[in-house]
């Protein structure tokens, strides 16, 4: 069973990610910003689910890249409102990457997690 963290600001929509990926199965955590997202321990995680604009404090790819320095095995999907182009050049650090742009179906999250 995957472990999964979904990192984002809207808590409404976090919770939404959180019941429908439970609902299939997944062990969820959540967090509503970065700072959050951080204090939980990264080796204990298989794929970070994150909103790359978090408001306040550290972005989804700031907390991306501080993860994966402790766990390089981690799985990253990014979601965003933005077009994918516009994060290209922060994306290269990155390992085990997607970007969801939304909005997004259930179904293209399920993959994206394959």
């Amino acid at each position: 069973m995957k472990r999964i963290l979904v990192v984002d600001d809207e808590e409404g929509y976090c919770r939404h990610l959180q019941q429908a990926l439970a609902e299939s199965g997944y062990t969820v955590q959540i967090a509503h910003n970065g700072s959050e997202a951080l204090k939980i321990d990264a080796r204990l995680l298989d794929v970070l689910v994150t909103d790359w604009r978090l408001g306040v404090g550290p972005d989804g790819l700031d907390v991306a890249r501080q993860m994966q320095s402790i766990n390089p095995q981690l799985r990253v999907v990014i979601m965003t409102g933005y077009s994918a182009h516009d994060m290209n050049p922060e994306l290269a650090v990155l390992k085990t990457l997607k970007i969801l742009e939304k909005p997004f179906s259930l179904t293209d999250l399920a993959q994206a997690l394959q």
